[in-house]
């Protein structure tokens, strides 16, 4: 399994928003290290998390709504 800085229980209010790129469910924000961030929301509860890379994007986890939207890591959902 990989490391990765990203762990459970974070909380998206601790990213920077970049509105000039961002729009309704679909958000960027800087990360860790200068990390740019995407974050893809339903209309319902959950919202993906992806690290964009060079060649495309990463999914990282998940955070929802109903759980005061923390984020889980993706290996913590479909291990």
């Amino acid at each position: 399994m990989k490391e990765t800085k990203y762990k459970n229980g974070m909380k998206l209010s601790g990213f920077k928003r970049l509105a000039e790129i961002s729009s309704y469910n679909s958000n960027y924000h800087i990360g860790f290290d200068g990390d740019l961030l995407y974050l893809d929301s339903d209309d319902d509860n959950e919202t993906a998390w992806y690290l964009v890379k060079n060649k495309g994007f990463e999914l990282i986890g998940y955070s929802y709504t109903s759980d005061g939207d923390v984020f889980v890591e993706d290996n913590q959902i479909h291990s």
